[in-house]
């Protein structure tokens, strides 16, 4: 029995109070406590776990509430909804694991490709950034709206929070639609260079580069590779020394 309600879940002194009250019925709290060998407050607590999990029940028809077991068939029903919630656990499990795998990735600086996708993949890319505190280099594309803009301010108010900077180039033909002060404050250094606005970012920091498109749906494939991220840093310098501020 004991190792039953271990499997179940139980402490020793759960399954020692509900043997108790199976072979002796009705018992009071101050009797099990002598029983048992624990103090009022700790078998309160104990009987309180076991009313929860529907095997004690309190009977309140005598003058001192008494407690008694409920019939051990209850048991076969623990362990139905245990089978249920490892289910679910699994399911939610394998739903959540390409984040964490994302996340320790990142976190691991292992040279490779993970592909975010999303607004959760956005965050996680944003908050990698903003956790590195490298410069980043960014080259934008096209304009960005909606929820994907509001977790972009939020992820550029994290890294100026920190001090991070960030130089990025415009296509001279968006310089009217460009905001210097809001720039300013986002830590970013702003230079125009002659050319067409890509449908899709690109940003560095670090060893890593990530290309992101947010049309029709939010992607994120981030490269970790010194020698791809400083080509791309020498390519992003070659075109910022023609730019114009």
């Amino acid at each position: 029995m004991d190792e039953l309600f271990t499997r179940l879940g139980f402490s020793d002194k759960e399954a020692n109070c509900y043997k108790l009250l199976l072979e002796n019925g009705h018992l009071t709290a101050s009797r099990l406590s002598k029983l048992m060998g624990e103090s009022r407050t700790n078998t309160y607590m104990i009987l309180e776990r076991l009313e929860k999990e529907g095997l004690v029940e309190a009977d309140e028809s005598e003058s001192v509430r008494q407690y008694v077991a409920v019939d051990p068939v209850i048991l076969k029903q623990l362990v139905t909804n245990q089978q249920l919630q490892i289910k679910q656990t699994q399911q939610l499990l394998q739903q959540t694991m390409p984040e964490l795998r994302s996340q320790y990735n990142l976190s691991q600086l292992k040279p490779g490709v993970v592909y975010l996708e999303g607004l959760k993949g956005l965050e996680i890319m944003l908050d990698d950034m903003a956790k590195s505190k490298e410069e980043a280099l960014l080259i934008p594309g096209g304009p960005v709206t909606g929820e994907a803009w509001e977790t972009l301010k939020t992820g550029i108010a994290k890294r100026a929070k920190l001090g991070v900077k960030t130089r990025v180039l415009f296509t001279e033909g968006s310089k009217s639609t460009i905001d210097p002060q809001l720039h300013k404050k986002q830590k970013y250094e702003v230079r125009y260079w002659e050319g067409e606005e890509y449908p899709g970012e690109l940003v560095v920091y670090g060893n890593k580069c990530v290309f992101t498109a947010y049309e029709p749906n939010i992607i994120n494939t981030i490269l970790t590779n010194d020698i791809i991220a400083k080509t791309m840093r020498g390519v992003f310098e070659g075109l910022w020394a023609n730019a114009r501020p």
